[in-house]
């Protein structure tokens, strides 16, 4: 399910056109008794479709590499 807001999220920041130049999206996520936070720096006016959403910490790191990882283990999964 994080999986699918955080695409929803880079979706419409993508889309969206009123993007000012130096701006900094922070996102906090709280789940399961924990707090975890991501940043999204604009670099320029307008619509941007070079950014990321960026961890603030290990534990919000992890949940993202876990997310890239869960495919191919389903996969695995799946084949066995």
């Amino acid at each position: 399910m994080r999986k699918v807001i955080h695409e929803k999220l880079l979706e419409y920041l993508h889309s969206f056109a009123q993007h000012v130049n130096g701006e900094c999206y922070v996102f906090a996520e709280f789940a399961s008794g924990r707090c975890h936070s991501y940043e999204c720096h604009i670099g320029k006016d307008g619509r941007n479709e070079q950014l990321q959403i960026v961890p603030l910490d290990d534990i919000s790191a992890s949940v993202l590499s876990q997310q890239m990882e869960l495919p191919a283990a389903l996969s695995r999964k799946a084949h066995n």
